[in-house]
């Protein structure tokens, strides 16, 4: 992964604020990740938004919606609302599904361990970051 960090010229902090993430995974696939934590225009939740291409369109989330959209010039456009499934609040359904994996003897969805992927990441990026250079999560 290869991270980049600055600070806006007009940005209120005194470290760097902004930072532009490249990951690249086996096979090829490629994800990036751009944060600006002193932007002075539109403000996402504190989900941000998101976009996942392939090849039959995107999937993009922004303000808490859902759409699919393909706009390849062979295709017929597509630009659709996804219907979300109902869920219950945040922590009731972290509960729920914990003890359903107690009663069917399964992992838990969104268990401790998956957070430490995230943690080396996170680790990954601030040393690119320093040290201007792209870093394998393998090295640390």
């Amino acid at each position: 992964m290869q991270a980049v960090e600055w600070n806006r010229p007009r940005g209120w902090y005194k470290r760097d604020a902004a930072l532009a993430i490249v990951v690249r995974y086996a096979g090829g696939r490629v994800a990036t990740h751009v944060s600006v934590g002193c932007a002075v225009g539109s403000v996402t939740s504190w989900n941000g938004e998101w976009r996942i291409e392939g090849p039959r369109g995107s999937i993009d989330w922004q303000g808490g919606d859902i759409r699919h959209v393909h706009r390849a010039r062979t295709d017929k456009p597509i630009d659709e609302q996804v219907a979300l499934d109902e869920v219950k609040p945040g922590v009731e359904e972290m509960v729920d599904e914990f003890f359903a994996a107690i009663d069917e003897d399964r992992e838990p969805e969104g268990r401790a361990e998956d957070n430490l992927k995230s943690v080396a990441m996170v680790f990954a990026a601030i040393k690119s970051a320093r040290e201007q250079r792209e870093v394998n999560l393998s090295d640390l």
